[in-house]
């Protein structure tokens, strides 16, 4: 028996690191056994994946014509005329959806992380609503296995649908042990982080010659800046913890955000700009085009 092809939902793959790109990376470089891994995308890989992609047992499909315009139109169409012509043994469901139609002697994973197009609908863009409501329980009852990340995802799925649980894994996400030796990263990236004096971070102003120092203390949000994240709460509470350093004369931790632009209200950008400008510990590195995997591990 030669080599288990599985294909893979890699869509997550063409941007900048993000919690369900990680689980597919960490699974393909962690899985033991002789496979081979046919990624799946509309477009191409972003860089944060070129060693993953360089792999001798991974290879990327792009997908083409006006059907690979998009994420969904790729997925849910081009991809499907691709799997039925040749079928993998086995299709992995990253984001918990599967392709229509797919081939009956291909196996199916499906990889399930919660109920925000049902609980939280608003919280996400209506294409990708649309879409998981649209295909969500044909790929439940089309699913061979289910992967759930929380025992709480688990429950949900068995009272919105009628699956086997024997069928049902909890396999939380991993975490990765730290490097003994500190990652590199470069001076540019350093100075994003870098702040005025720490004396001066309670008067909530930026001096245009005060002195650089080394990297201060901080709090870290690293998810992609969207709504469902609620990261409006996150700086209004952020403010007012400085405003109260400012008043008990504590020094506040910094507050670094590591997560990529997602898609979010103007007033939400424009509040956030205005907050980045005035208050010297809040910090958006690389203004939201995500950090790399040595820049994430080193903050």
């Amino acid at each position: 028996m030669g080599r288990l092809l599985i294909s893979v939902d890699a869509r997550p793959l063409c941007s900048p690191v993000s919690g369900v790109s990680r689980i597919i990376q960490q699974v393909i470089e962690n899985l033991q056994g002789d496979f081979w891994f046919r990624l799946h995308a509309q477009s191409d890989h972003h860089p944060d994946y070129d060693a993953l992609v360089r792999r001798s047992d991974v290879e990327w499909s792009t997908g083409t014509g006006p059907l690979s315009r998009t994420g969904g139109t790729d997925f849910n169409i081009r991809l499907v005329r691709q799997l039925r012509q040749n079928p993998p043994d086995v299709f992995w469901g990253t984001q918990q959806v599967l392709p229509p139609m797919l081939p009956s002697r291909t196996g199916a994973v499906l990889t399930f992380h919660d109920f925000v197009a049902y609980r939280f609908p608003d919280s996400m863009r209506r294409a990708a609503r649309w879409q998981q409501k649209a295909v969500q329980s044909y790929s439940v009852r089309r699913a061979d296995l289910i992967l759930a990340n929380s025992a709480q995802t688990k429950r949900e799925i068995l009272e919105r649908y009628s699956y086997d649980r024997q069928r049902i894994i909890v396999a939380h996400p991993g975490v990765t042990a730290p490097s003994r030796n500190a990652p590199e990263v470069d001076d540019a990236f350093l100075d994003q982080l870098r702040q005025t004096d720490p004396e001066s971070l309670g008067s909530h102003r930026r001096s245009r010659n005060a002195r650089r120092s080394p990297v201060a203390p901080f709090m870290l949000a690293c998810s992609t800046v969207e709504p469902r994240k609620n990261y409006g709460l996150l700086l209004d509470a952020y403010e007012r913890y400085c405003e109260l350093g400012a008043q008990e004369g504590h020094i506040p931790l910094g507050l670094v955000i590591a997560g990529r632009k997602g898609w979010e209200s103007d007033s939400f950008y424009s509040s956030f700009q205005e907050k980045l400008e005035r208050l010297p510990g809040l910090h958006w590195p690389n203004s939201g085009a995500g950090v790399s995997d040595a820049e994430l591990q080193w903050l």
